[in-house]
């Protein structure tokens, strides 16, 4: 259900057409709603995606650590060059790891500010209090450091120009990204174990 708070938000950027085109000020209602599902389901499958991407990086770590540990048997049955491969493989894995759970902690805290948002919101629903959007968002804004800074202050001048699904949008978009590094995390997987098993000397 839509946040009535920021419906009159929208509502009331409607009448300030100069911070926009006519094309950010229409709909302000069904933008808030877009917004907030796109937020909601990316937070919610940006946690399956993080738990996908560690179990792969782990499993691969333990099939490593398991060759490894039997090497001058494993030796004997592959030719020479596999144990490089796998290191540089596990590598690159955890350089993806670190990338997917970066973006996975943006869409974290974007999901968490917006519930978060949602509930403070709930006391000023029907008070009559007239929220200045530019002063709340520029207090938030005076809180973030550089890069971070940037991004948010692009979607904040894009909200207070009446696109209310700018910051939803921007969460599905990075969570999309995320589930494209966890997916090459596979990949690269699948390829190692195809060229592991080539390797097989019989």
């Amino acid at each position: 259900m839509a946040d009535p708070v920021l419906m009159r938000i929208g509502l009331n950027m409607v009448k300030r057409p100069k911070r926009g085109t006519m094309a950010d000020h229409e709909h302000p209602v069904e933008r808030h709603l877009a917004g907030s599902l796109l937020t909601e389901v990316a937070g919610r499958s940006s946690a399956n995606i993080d738990s996908f991407s560690t179990w792969l990086f782990l499993g691969y770590s333990a099939a490593v650590t398991f060759l490894l540990a039997n090497s001058t048997v494993v030796g004997t049955m592959l030719t020479a060059g596999w144990l490089p491969s796998c290191l540089k493989v596990l590598v690159v894995l955890a350089v993806l790891l670190l990338a997917q759970k970066s973006l996975a902690l943006i869409v974290a805290g974007g999901a968490a500010g917006a519930a978060v948002g949602r509930e403070l919101s709930a006391p000023i629903i029907g008070s009559g209090i007239e929220l200045q959007l530019e002063v709340f968002l520029g207090e938030i804004e005076k809180a973030t450091f550089w890069p971070v800074s940037i991004l948010v202050k692009r979607s904040f001048a894009k909200v207070i120009a009446g696109d209310l699904a700018a910051s939803g949008r921007a969460m599905f978009r990075i969570g999309q990204i995320q589930a494209l590094v966890a997916g090459l995390q596979m990949i690269i997987i699948i390829c190692q174990l195809y060229r592991v098993a080539h390797s097989v000397v019989f």
